[in-house]
């Protein structure tokens, strides 16, 4: 699944590079035949502006624009574009899975067991003769 993800995120980046290509080629044949219209005395009467003001918002508008399609124009960085393409991982087996399965289970009974034998205190007053004798006690009773 790994690996199909990258097919699937490889093939979107190209996709969106054609995309991005067919953009600029179309905004360089729009810029071509873009022409600045600055219609003369008839524009529309702006209440919250003078006409200067107006004027100098159509130039700054002007000026952004030209200056985004320049910006547009520039070819991309390649960093948008992937370098080569992802190495897939190598593919599990079953009987792989089942081994880290099984030593995860084991290291997992070790740590508990380790965990009750810490947590187990030494028996106070019995000695090992005392030891030694419940145990023959034991046996001659079987």
């Amino acid at each position: 699944t790994l690996f199909r993800s990258n097919q699937k995120a490889l093939h979107d980046a190209v996709d969106l590079n054609h995309l991005l290509k067919a953009f600029m080629h179309l905004d360089k044949k729009e810029q071509r035949s873009l022409v600045i219209d600055h219609p003369a005395t008839t524009r529309p009467k702006n209440y919250s502006f003078t006409s200067e003001e107006v004027r100098h918002i159509d130039r700054e508008n002007q000026r952004l624009l030209k200056e985004l399609t320049r910006q547009s124009a520039k070819p991309r960085s390649k960093s948008t574009t992937p370098k080569k393409p992802c190495v897939p991982t190598a593919k599990l087996y079953h009987s792989t899975i089942n081994r880290q399965k099984e030593q995860m289970r084991i290291e997992k009974d070790n740590m508990a067991l380790l965990k009750r034998l810490e947590s187990i205190k030494p028996t106070v007053g019995m000695k090992r003769s005392d030891q030694l004798m419940d145990y023959q006690r034991q046996i001659g009773r079987a």
